[in-house]
């Protein structure tokens, strides 16, 4: 998928998806997710390794805006020095 919107979607449904109630001994219990997604388009040559790193950078910044949510990459967030991993 190279549609940003579509992408968009299909994690939104996901998250959604995640989010529904679990029954687990006799308990609801209720889980979260957040996601960060790149797209192929964003590059001149695909580079796996980078997509990883952007994909990753989106995430950190969905947990940072809170549960449940999604990012797209974005260039600017590369400008970041540095990836607090401990957010959400």
């Amino acid at each position: 998928v190279t549609d940003p919107d579509r992408l968009s979607q299909t994690a939104q449904r996901l998250i959604q998806c995640l989010s529904r109630p679990i029954a687990y001994q006799g308990s609801s219990c209720r889980v979260s997710a957040s996601l960060g997604t790149t797209t192929t388009r964003l590059y001149r040559k695909v580079d796996p390794a980078r997509m990883v790193e952007d994909a990753d950078r989106a995430l950190y910044n969905s947990k940072r805006a809170g549960r449940g949510r999604h990012m797209m990459f974005r260039p600017s967030m590369r400008e970041s020095k540095e990836v607090d991993r401990r957010a959400g």
